[in-house]
């Protein structure tokens, strides 16, 4: 079994800029991530998109590749769209003017 991690930070204000642009947000994100989330909930997404990658390259070739979403308790969730042998577990945080997302990616080495 291999453990990898990755962790990222995103300045709200600075994504917001960024989502003003309706092709920034189609690019990144599916329409579920888009519909039931906020700017700060989105950063939130954006920072745990780029931990998954940061833990492990091969997992996102596009941003859509992986979609965050919430279950009915509020807990984020991340599915892999091309991936089955990888377990991901994510936690997103927001304090302010941060976005802060931790991905943790367990896969078992004989599939890989």
């Amino acid at each position: 079994m291999k453990i990898s991690t990755g962790i990222d930070i995103v300045n709200i204000k600075r994504f917001e800029k960024k989502a003003m642009q309706p092709e920034f947000l189609k690019q990144i994100f599916t329409e579920k991530e888009i519909t039931c989330a906020n700017i700060q909930s989105l950063a939130g997404k954006f920072a745990c998109k780029e931990a998954i990658k940061k833990a492990d390259s091969k997992i996102i070739n596009s941003w859509k590749d992986v979609e965050i979403l919430n279950l009915t308790n509020g807990e984020p969730c991340a599915s892999l769209m091309n991936q089955t042998n990888q377990q991901i577990s994510i936690s997103i945080s927001h304090e302010k003017e941060y976005a802060i997302a931790i991905a943790i990616i367990s896969s078992d080495e004989k599939n890989k």
